[in-house]
């Protein structure tokens, strides 16, 4: 019994002897289970095989390049110039292994990256990456943002190009990592590489601004100064277009303003020197007064602004701080007035142009500024009936005030009997004009607030 047990153990002893020989003599000349080189499994396999294998791997390697018009292209490991730089690397891992301990590492992974380093032929490589169609210079579209187009009837949008423009560097730099890397493909479009427009159709300032310009555009503001009209529409707002800080459309103020003040020196006659005709049929000239046509420019410039921005289309005068009674060219007091001839101490009232009432006067003692009665054009501001006036903390009662200018007026005069003359006017009034009772009265009931009230030597 102990001769077999002995036997046995003997025998096993001759194999496992056998068996780590066997395994001595295998590897050393074969890589161990469990060694994995660039990502091959090189178990039993001996160094010369696995550089074949590293080297087959190259020279079969191709890089699929897509791009975003053109077909899928191809650059193969000759075109590329690849080859492998092993140096003695996988030698070197081989000459590291103990074959005498092989046992030891059974069932253990030995993992070596890029010991077997890949390297291109730069010169060709770029050469075949300036061949590519998708790098060609006279295919490259550059991208073009979206902007808005004026289309003679409105405002669109104009979608943005993408174009395929790329930096042929750029791609150069990526097809070498990817050559030398082994990838199998690279994407242009998935890696974002080519040029991108900076405005976008979708872009919120840009569709704000197509909206205000259609609104701007579509606006037609008609200015009514009865003989003549002057139309503010696109031809005009076009050239007002301007831009805030935030990039939206609006309208220039100092342009609108321009226009405006444009307006008011052409049809403004507010203080205006005229010709005129008197009662004895001359035809003098007289300045002065406060009586006239006259634009509120701020309130008509912001005005205009806000129904240009909103698109009215709408027939309107413009906002007047002063107004006269009549537009007609050359004739803004109409045929309705008041006239006072400060030398012939006179007055008449026109309706319709036909004197209906005259009357001798009293008017401001002269070459005094405290006193005389100012010549010039004014209107009727007020009318008053009964009215008291305190001059020096002295009260006057009158029966009929019509007030022109400040606090001075048309009035009756209780305390007067003589009116009319030379005489009268060398001590006048405190700058009023006096006016005989009856006469007064008359006047009072025939000239309404506004009427014109022309004064002259």
């Amino acid at each position: 019994m102990k001769k077999i047990l002995l036997g046995l153990i003997l025998a096993f002893l001759l194999m496992a002897g056998a068996g780590y020989a066997v395994g001595v003599i295998v590897f050393s000349e074969r890589f161990m289970p469990g060694t994995v080189i660039d990502g091959y499994n090189c178990a039993f396999k001996t160094p010369r095989e696995v550089e074949e294998i590293l080297e087959n791997r190259v020279s079969s390697y191709s890089l699929e390049i897509r791009s975003r018009e053109e077909d899928p292209e191809i650059i193969t490991a000759k075109e590329a110039g690849l080859h492998c730089v092993s140096a003695g690397s996988v030698k070197s891992i081989f000459d590291s292994q103990d074959a005498k301990l092989w046992f030891l590492q059974l069932g253990k992974n030995h993992v070596y990256g890029d010991r077997n380093p890949v390297r291109a032929d730069e010169k060709l490589l770029k050469a075949r990456v300036s061949a590519l169609e998708c790098v060609r210079t006279e295919k490259q579209i550059q991208p073009s943002d979206a902007y808005i187009r004026d289309t003679g009837s409105g405002y669109e949008i104009v979608p943005e190009v993408e174009g395929n423009a790329v930096d042929i560097s750029e791609v150069y730099q990526r097809i070498l990592k990817a050559v030398t890397n082994l990838e199998p493909a690279i994407d242009l479009e998935a890696e974002l590489f080519y040029h991108k427009p900076s405005v976008y159709r979708d872009d919120p300032v840009l569709l704000e601004n197509v909206e205000r310009l259609n609104r701007i555009s579509s606006a037609i503001i008609t200015y009514d100064f009865a003989d003549r009209t002057e139309r503010v529409d696109k031809s005009v707002t076009a050239d007002w277009l301007s831009y805030d800080e935030n990039g939206l459309v609006i309208l220039d103020p100092g342009k609108v303003s321009a226009y405006v003040k444009d307006l008011a020196e052409r049809y403004d006659t507010f203080g205006d020197t005229r010709n005129f005709e008197d009662h004895r049929g001359n035809m003098i000239t007289i300045s002065g007064g406060d009586y006239g046509w006259l634009i509120d420019q701020l309130t008509e410039t912001q005005t205009l602004t806000q129904e240009i921005c909103e698109g009215a289309i709408k027939v309107r005068e413009p906002v007047y701080a002063y107004r006269a009674v009549s537009r007609d060219t050359g004739n803004d007091i109409g045929y309705t007035y008041i006239e006072v001839d400060l030398m012939e101490q006179w007055l008449v009232f026109y309706q319709n142009g036909e004197p209906v009432l005259e009357t001798p006067v009293v008017t401001g003692l002269p070459n005094n500024t405290a006193t005389e009665t100012p010549e010039g054009f004014y209107a009727i501001r007020e009318k008053h009936s009964p009215y008291q006036s305190e001059e020096d903390g002295l009260i006057t009662d009158m029966n009929y005030m019509i007030l022109f200018y400040r606090n001075l007026g048309i009035c009756d005069a209780p305390w007067r009997q003589d009116f009319g003359g030379i005489e009268n006017y060398s001590y006048g009034t405190s700058g009023n004009v006096d006016v005989p009772y009856d006469s007064m009265q008359s006047l009072y009931n025939l000239a309404e607030t506004g009427t014109p009230v022309i004064i002259h030597k």
